[in-house]
């Protein structure tokens, strides 16, 4: 029998039905659905090769993106919690139960509200990071632009494009943006700040810096 991989979650119509009901449900500018979660999908890869993990711990970091914010179609303050749950009712006879549960860790704590630094492994520091690294402007929900009015939407109106590295044992984050101002922008954006110090620490990584680029369609 084939491996499951998260490829296999992606052509699940059940899933994909669950996304587009959470940006209905949530009716936010930024997307939280199948936009969001292809997003953290793609960080969650780049990062995965970056920091050499393993094929199993890539498999599940991938599976865990890809079902991360399905618990928002149910509650979106409890989603982590809810996701969790789902995924382990969803994952099982798919997969090992010791591999849900790193699964379902990872869900729980990707979240401000269940995240436990001392607790999380590889592959559930990944998923939060991977997470918190979607701000780039095609997050946004064009029919709903007219709420992105306050000064925090700025980071993805600007950002056209992430990428994270890792070079001489240093976490890189590479943004491509569209605004000079850029720069002093993302410094003030601490809901991912947060995350970048203690990430380093955990991969034993001499720390972390922004390397931001001027989009070239910007005069």
């Amino acid at each position: 029998m084939a491996e499951f991989t998260y490829k296999d979650i992606l052509n699940d119509k059940q899933i994909l039905q669950i996304y587009k009901d959470v940006d209905k449900k949530t009716n936010y500018v930024v997307s939280h659905g199948l936009i969001h979660m292809k997003h953290v999908v793609k960080h969650a890869k780049g990062l995965a090769k970056a920091l050499k993990l393993s094929k199993e711990q890539e498999k599940l970091l991938l599976i865990s993106a890809v079902l991360h914010d399905v618990g928002r179609n149910e509650d979106n303050e409890t989603h982590h919690i809810c996701g969790a749950r789902f995924a382990k009712e969803y994952l099982s006879g798919k997969l090992e139960s010791r591999e849900i549960k790193v699964v379902a860790d990872a869900i729980i704590y990707h979240s401000k509200e269940g995240s436990d630094f001392q607790a999380m492994d590889d592959v559930a520091w990944c998923l939060a990071l991977a997470d918190k690294l979607d701000f780039e402007k095609t997050r946004l929900i064009k029919s709903l632009l007219h709420q992105a009015t306050s000064e925090k939407f700025n980071l993805y109106k600007e950002t056209e494009k992430i990428k994270s590295s890792v070079k001489d044992g240093e976490l890189v984050i590479t943004i491509t943006a569209n605004s000079v101002n850029y720069e002093k922008t993302f410094a003030r954006y601490k809901e991912s700040a947060r995350l970048f110090a203690p990430f380093s620490e955990h991969f034993g990584l001499k720390g972390y810096r922004f390397n931001c680029i001027l989009a070239q369609n910007v005069v």
